[in-house]
């Protein structure tokens, strides 16, 4: 069997020959690389910019299968009234943010809610804050007037990352002084945004 050892520049597909030595362009001929090990895996990960076949400084995903299998989230089966005008706290809890790297936030918010009659009931996702105050800022919202429990969600794109470690709260208040807010089953999730 007759070996064609010619030296060209392309083979027949057209790519670049490098003699498959350490590869100076984006599409020249690669080789693996056998001796670094490839960084930690982080946040959403991310391809690495090395030309070497499965390149040393790709970084796979932090967890499951990218950025949509990555959440911190609040879940709070117990249930709450809050009567009156006045934003009340009814849930709170210490999330990470560091692990999205900055990217913009989805907030699904899901609950089972319902207003006394007459009433409409407000449900607010705050991020930030106090610990044990109404404050932080205002990602996502649900209201009803429904009197009777229904169960509801809000989602809520490209929400600005704050970073750093967070409270994540919960709160409720009804449109007049006689109105009451019910809520139960109450789940927040976040996640990085797609595409930010």
């Amino acid at each position: 069997m007759a070996r064609d050892v010619a030296q060209r520049q392309l083979d027949q597909a057209g790519f670049r020959i490098s003699n498959i030595g350490t590869p100076t362009q984006f599409g020249d001929a690669t080789r693996t690389d056998n001796t670094l090990v490839p960084n930690p895996s982080s946040g959403t990960g991310s391809p690495g910019s090395s030309l070497l076949a499965a390149p040393a400084d790709h970084v796979h995903p932090a967890s499951g299968d990218g950025a949509d299998a990555l959440a911190v989230s609040l879940e709070d089966p117990s249930y709450q009234t809050v009567a009156g005008t006045a934003e009340e706290l009814v849930s709170e809890v210490f999330v990470d943010l560091n692990v999205f790297q900055g990217a913009a936030l989805k907030v699904a918010f899901s609950a089972v809610i319902k207003a006394s009659v007459g009433h409409m009931a407000t449900f607010n996702v705050r991020l930030g804050g106090t610990p044990g105050a109404v404050d932080g800022t205002v990602v996502a919202v649900m209201s009803t007037p429904s009197a009777t429990f229904i169960a509801d969600d809000s989602t809520a794109l490209n929400v600005p990352n704050p970073g750093a470690h967070q409270l994540l709260k919960i709160t409720a208040l009804t449109d007049s002084a006689e109105g009451v807010a019910h809520i139960y089953g109450k789940s927040v999730q976040l996640r990085p945004q797609a595409g930010a």
